[in-house]
């Protein structure tokens, strides 16, 4: 049973970490249509302030670009500042932690198994028919007596919301119905009552919804993701970028941050998982001026020239860390620090998590992705 549960924790994990999929059937038919045009002029760098960030018209741009179709509810009015972030993994967590969450979990056992996870020393407590995990680097993982050793049996009907604008879908548990912005709020209040351990804020951005099976029952199933951010911008947990550095163990990778709450018909917080470290912010260089949001939509259109239309299904900012794995060493252990770059989103959804079920992430929702460096320009994208 250990085994089982120690294998679906680190399963979810790499999941979120690698969120690794085939692009979506439509990008692919883009693709097949492109020809490199080496006569395209690279737009040069066009900056602005935070202020007039804010007011980017989102309508006028599609009615600009006929090969990009951006969603018109891409909303930029929440961002307070941006800045070049210097942070830290953090390196006690157990030591500042641990008891907390045996509390708030209602673990009794003082038991527990330690072993060295690529956060550092982590412990795992086996308390009947509970679980809860917690690493050095600030990852932590808690499944309740429901969900320890209970998978369902079959996942159905997964549907992907996000949070502002799906806020007013019904969520049908047995014991009451609930829109489902009222259960993510009620899950972001229940996180910073209980489990803030950062001056990050917390806010709850995607949900699945499905409909779980199991041996003698059927319930609905609600799994909610919630990004850290700060001054408004949220820290990636939307894609990946895999490169390969000097050799086969050299490679950079973008790191994931998010949490997880899962609720369905047996109560309360069913699961709950930082993923896959815990960060703190250490300093900050606030930017006065920025890539515009029209100039990152004008190097988005001219460098996906020749692909056909390409419609993103999420367009928002995010802190961005690359990860430099050296010599199998972890990208991120206690203590590490990197530098965190806002960049500028434009996702592309794909098919394939729906075979995932409520085990999908983010990371596997959007399979494709264009990035717009807010401070350099610099563009990087998974089409090509």
């Amino acid at each position: 049973m250990k085994n089982q549960v120690l294998l679906a924790l680190l399963i979810t994990v790499t999941l979120s970490l690698l969120g690794c999929a085939k692009a979506p059937e439509e990008v692919k038919e883009n693709m097949k249509q492109y020809n490199e045009n080496k006569q395209i002029e690279e737009p040069s760098d066009d900056y602005c302030s935070i202020e007039e960030l804010k007011k980017a018209d989102i309508k006028a741009l599609n009615e600009k670009y006929d090969n990009i179709v951006l969603p018109e509810d891409t909303d930029l009015s929440g961002i307070e500042a941006v800045s070049l972030l210097n942070v830290q993994v953090e390196e006690n967590y157990i030591d500042k932690y641990q008891d907390k969450f045996k509390k708030l979990f209602n673990i009794s056992t003082d038991d527990f198994e330690e072993g060295t996870s690529p956060g550092g020393k982590s412990h795992r407590f086996f308390d009947g028919s509970r679980y809860f995990g917690i690493d050095e680097c600030g990852f932590m993982a808690y499944m309740g007596e429901n969900h320890y050793g209970n998978s369902p049996l079959a996942v159905n009907n997964a549907e992907y919301y996000e949070l502002g604008k799906d806020d007013d879908v019904a969520v049908d548990f047995k014991s009451k119905q609930v829109s489902l912005g009222e259960l993510c709020r009620s899950a972001e209040d229940w996180y910073k009552t209980n489990a803030q351990t950062n001056l990050l804020d917390y806010k709850i951005t995607d949900a699945i919804l499905a409909d779980a099976e199991y041996e003698d029952d059927k319930m609905k199933q609600a799994e909610l993701f919630g990004a850290f951010s700060y001054k408004g911008i949220c820290f990636n947990s939307y894609f990946t970028n895999y490169s390969e550095g000097a050799n086969k163990d050299d490679y950079y990778l973008d790191m994931i941050y998010n949490a997880s709450i899962v609720y369905d018909d047996f109560g309360d917080v069913g699961q709950f998982t930082v993923n896959n470290q815990t960060l703190n912010i250490l300093s900050e260089e606030k930017q006065e001026k920025v890539i515009s949001f029209e100039n990152a939509a004008e190097k988005v259109s001219t460098k996906l020239s020749g692909f056909g239309t390409m419609k993103f299904d999420k367009v928002v900012p995010l802190y961005r860390i690359v990860m430099h794995v050296t010599n199998n060493a972890n990208g991120y252990s206690p203590g590490q620090t990197f530098e965190a770059r806002p960049v500028y989103a434009f996702l592309i959804e794909g098919d394939d998590w729906k075979e995932l079920g409520n085990s999908a992430s983010p990371a596997q929702i959007y399979e494709e992705y264009c990035l717009v460096d807010m401070i350099s320009g610099e563009f990087v994208s998974s089409i090509n």
